[in-house]
């Protein structure tokens, strides 16, 4: 991606969560033989509703939004689509024609580019992300969209809630809030809040 693209800015991402994503992504693929970008960002979320049930903070901060196949981060989708220049240095993206499919698409391999590295994360952190790795990392995908769909899933309710039909697109503006996890959790909701404050006052810099 050149500089003059007009993906530039909307694909960026602070240095607050860039090397926390580039870490846990290249960390993912190294414990991942042959990792796609649908796998990937299925189980970015997964981590994501671990850590905050667990902790009362996502782990990525990212933003995931409603698409047909599940919750998507769409800044870090596209971002792979398009050349993957903000986390080039952590992992690579190999573009790979989906043989396997009716449709001619094309695939995203990610491969690790590091050795591992998880600096930016805690000791619970990690573990956290070593269980999903664990217990979803062999799950196909048709399996991991299943258990993302299910009944009591974020997801879901956001898709009820708002009479989404998908029958126009695959995809939606519809933002999932991680939050509504631990809605009847004061003091995880309260750190919550306050570190998501203290996180965009820290990007306003």
């Amino acid at each position: 991606m050149n500089a003059t693209s007009p993906f530039q800015n909307v694909f960026s991402f602070s240095e607050i969560h860039k090397d926390r994503i580039g870490q846990l992504i290249n960390y993912i693929a190294l414990k991942q033989d042959h990792l796609y970008c649908t796998r990937l960002i299925k189980l970015l979320y997964i981590i994501d509703e671990r850590s905050i049930l667990k902790l009362g903070t996502p782990i990525t901060w990212m933003t995931f939004y409603v698409y047909e196949m599940g919750p998507v981060p769409e800044k870090l989708w596209f971002s792979i689509k398009d050349g993957n220049d903000v986390f080039g240095e952590y992992f690579d993206v190999i573009e790979e024609t989906n043989t396997s499919s009716s449709e001619s698409n094309i695939k995203y391999r990610i491969k690790p580019i590091d050795q591992e590295n998880m600096s930016e994360f805690s000791r619970r952190e990690k573990e956290i992300v070593d269980s999903v790795i664990s217990e979803f990392g062999s799950v196909n995908v048709d399996k991991l969209i299943k258990y993302l769909h299910r009944d009591d899933s974020l997801w879901n309710q956001k898709v009820k809630s708002n009479n989404i039909t998908f029958d126009k697109s695959s995809t939606t503006t519809h933002v999932i809030d991680l939050s509504d996890l631990i809605a009847k959790d004061g003091d995880k909701l309260s750190l919550y809040r306050d570190t998501k404050l203290e996180i965009n006052l820290l990007e306003s810099l």
